[in-house]
């Protein structure tokens, strides 16, 4: 948008950009008053805002944003360049995670966040009140995808993107998308089909929940309707995610795209308040305001589109958490019974020695593995090849200690916790770590000092080897490096052990506390890899051995058509991809559209 002229050339008729009004006034103007409209007062200073606003007050920064009476709790317009996307209402600034692209074209002549493919890239906002409204909410803002990926989620404050708590909408396939608002009652869903989501353009996706119905606009028009539901919202405590979701586990659902202006309400907006956001383009001044405390500008009425049915499920796709290595072998701790710690990625599957205690609450939400006191509770991975990378290796997962004890080993695949083949890493001392790997020229290793390890949180500690220099991560970040040796791996024919070590005799040293999703990789991970695990991406795992949990499904019913005039009818998808994992056995049954099992009628 071109600047304000000076007051000496200015057009007849000012036009401003009505999303620059709204980031100018944050919908409600602090102190200052609010009355009146857009235009010139008699001595010829340009004004805006509802009360004769003065540009100049607005650019010296004399008007705060404050909370807006209009219900605006949270709005992240997604414009600057910084470490944090702000929040322009609140103090629910997002911290930015990954490398998402900023400053890039967005909205009305304003700049968005571009996301990269996978879901690495993101912005997250930590669990506030503001967050968390309970009669009534609103949600939603801009995407543009770049892909035709299925899955890319706009915004997620749920235990899952389509769970049992809190809210979420996502561009479900190139066809179709699909929100939740979770209440009292259970889980009010919407799930339209048949609208172009892939097509490159800029779409505005909404959600409204008035304690009755929730409903779906895209575009300005509603699009889709659900009223099964009733009650207050029932949350989640997690954080809200901009550009990624999750299916509760350890599958994730990044934008390959664009998004801006996204914004939540604590009230339901009505269609003319949704249509304005959407039709923002131009706000033009009158030439004779008439002055009211009250009144807000309305669009006209939005036409509903008729609803159109539901595709028929066909061939589902595999969702990748990211487009980076894939390990060879990976333990997830989610087994609630048994004696057996599955390989996720292949058939090096773990024994339980002694009573480690299954189900125990893991990483993001997620389940581990906890161990007692003492080196009496491990697993044990029987040796194989897979286990056994030459060229180059990474390994290493998350733990939680909970106790002060030295020595508490992670992972050991070697003749002894600091040996002289394999490869092994430990928790050393309260501030200090331990790894080592193998190879041809000898021993290299890393000892870093001076960090935190026993303080009862989640640490992920990672090492990898790249045939030269032997990297150690914990947190995401580089703490230790031995760039002594180089060579080929020199491994041990032992078993690979999580939770215990040994100094290759009769000394064991044991971990008490957690552990969840170790990893072994055949090659040597960069930093952003060893981030991306930190910060919740992942590398995409075997199709077949990632089961997807089913949740109780919540049967969405189809809206009621309300007449409407439409265009030419937008034809139901001839091609498209089931997946029981979206919705987690989608919505109406199993599959999209509602393929119901003769038992659950």
């Amino acid at each position: 948008m071109a600047p304000d002229p000076p007051p000496t050339d200015r057009p007849a008729s000012p036009g401003l950009s009505r999303r620059a009004l709204l980031k100018l006034t944050g919908t409600a103007l602090g102190t200052a008053a609010v009355a009146g409209c857009l235009g010139d007062d008699p001595s010829g200073e340009r004004r805006v805002g509802y009360g004769g606003v003065t540009p100049a007050m607005l650019a010296a920064g004399r008007l705060s944003l404050s909370a807006p009476d209009d219900g605006l709790v949270a709005h992240w317009a997604l414009d600057g360049t910084g470490a944090t996307a702000t929040d322009a209402v609140g103090s629910n600034d997002g911290a930015i995670r990954g490398a998402p692209r900023q400053g890039v074209p967005g909205v009305h002549e304003s700049t968005a966040y571009g996301f990269r493919p996978g879901a690495g890239n993101y912005v997250e906002v930590a669990d506030a009140g503001v967050l968390r409204p309970a009669a009534e909410l609103s949600f939603g803002g801009w995407y543009r995808t770049e892909s035709d990926d299925n899955g890319q989620t706009l915004v997620q404050k749920a235990d899952a993107r389509f769970g049992e708590t809190g809210y979420a909408v996502d561009v479900q396939t190139p066809n179709s998308v699909r929100g939740h608002v979770a209440v009292e009652s259970g889980r009010a869903s919407v799930n339209l089909w048949g609208v172009a989501t892939h097509d490159g353009e800029w779409h505005h996706l909404f959600l409204t929940w008035d304690g009755s119905a929730l409903v779906l606009y895209l575009d300005g028009e509603e699009i889709d309707r659900d009223a099964s539901q009733s009650g207050r919202v029932v949350h989640s405590d997690r954080s809200l995610f901009v550009g990624r979701g999750d299916n509760g586990y350890t599958s994730y659902y990044g934008m390959d795209g664009a998004i801006d202006d996204v914004r939540v309400y604590e009230r339901a907006l009505p269609a003319s308040d949704v249509a304005d956001i959407y039709e923002g383009e131009t706000v033009t001044p009158t030439a004779t305001p008439t002055p009211t405390a009250t009144s807000t500008p309305t669009a006209n009425p939005t036409p509903t589109p008729t609803p159109t049915a539901a595709p028929t499920p066909t061939a589902a796709p595999t969702p990748t958490e990211s487009d980076g290595p894939a390990p060879v072998a990976r333990w997830r701790f989610e087994e609630t019974e048994g004696t057996v710690a599955a390989d996720g990625v292949g058939s090096a599957d773990g024994s339980l020695r002694g009573s480690p205690t299954l189900d125990a609450a893991g990483v993001f939400d997620t389940s581990g593995i906890a161990f007692g006191a003492g080196d009496a509770d491990y697993v044990e991975v029987a040796d194989a090849g897979v286990l056994r990378p030459a060229a180059e290796l990474s390994f290493g997962g998350w733990y939680r200690t909970e106790s002060g004890d030295n020595s508490q080993t992670l992972i050991q695949k070697a003749d002894a916790r600091f040996g002289e083949t394999g490869y092994a890493v430990d928790i050393q001392t309260s501030d200090s770590v331990r790894g080592h790997v193998a190879v041809e020229s000898g021993r290299a290793s890393v000892n870093p000092w001076g960090i935190a390890t026993h303080d009862g949180k989640w640490h992920h500690l990672l090492l990898t080897w790249d045939g030269s220099a032997l990297v150690a991560y914990l947190d995401g970040e580089e703490v230790g490096r031995d760039t002594s040796q180089s060579g080929r791996v020199v491994h041990s024919d032992r078993s690979l052990y999580v939770g215990r070590g040994d100094n290759g005799y009769t000394s064991y040293y044991g971990l008490v506390g957690r552990v969840d999703d170790i990893r072994v990789y055949d090659t040597a991970l960069t930093a952003s890899d060893a981030g991306a695990l930190y910060e919740g991406g992942s590398t995409p795992p075997t199709p077949t051995s990632e089961p997807t949990p089913e949740p109780t499904l919540t049967p969405t019913p189809e809206p009621t058509a309300t007449a409407t005039e439409t265009a030419t009818p937008t034809e139901a998808p001839t091609e498209t991809i089931a997946n029981d994992e979206f919705g987690e056995s989608g919505y109406g049954g199993h599959g999209y559209g509602g393929v119901v099992d003769a038992d659950q009628l």
